[in-house]
């Protein structure tokens, strides 16, 4: 017997009825058109396309976020990074380094802060050595992949 399955159409009418609100987030990618392949934000960019920070030196990246609905709900604050210009291997344009989730009452706002330092912005060069790259970064927060708001960072 599956409890999950016999489960489903409860689940679904609380959703529906208004009487939960669900605020997980799926690990994968739907594709909106049929041209939308490869349908992830894992990719390397095709072409290349602030603030001061020095490789051993940190700062916070914060994300305010509010509840404008009339139910306690939850929202899972995102952050992502991108290395403009690296000078070892080509880095994905969409890199998530974190998250939070925040449960919010009606109306409420708090903050998410993010710890950026040399730990999230280094990567793997050849022979297993984590390095930072001096030059642009783009801090990207948001609720999903697709709704952020940027800030350059510059490393030097």
């Amino acid at each position: 017997m599956e409890v999950g399955t016999q489960a489903a159409g409860t689940a679904v009418a609380n959703v529906l009825f208004g009487d939960v609100n669900p605020g997980g987030k799926l690990p994968t990618t739907f594709p909106r058109p049929v041209g939308q392949l490869p349908a992830y934000y894992y990719h390397k960019p095709s072409a290349r396309r602030g603030y001061l920070f020095t490789s051993d030196a940190s700062t916070t990246l914060s994300m305010d976020v509010t509840n404008t609905g009339q139910r306690a709900g939850d929202e899972v604050a995102q952050w992502y990074m991108h290395d403009v210009l690296s000078e070892r291997v080509t880095r994905p344009v969409k890199l998530l380094k974190g998250l939070q989730r925040i449960t919010l009452q009606p109306g409420e706002t708090r903050t998410a802060n993010f710890h950026i330092g040399r730990e999230q912005l280094q990567y793997m060069k050849e022979f297993i050595e984590k390095v930072v790259d001096p030059g642009k970064f783009e801090l990207m927060v948001g609720d999903s992949s697709q709704t952020m708001q940027t800030i350059r960072l510059k490393v030097l």
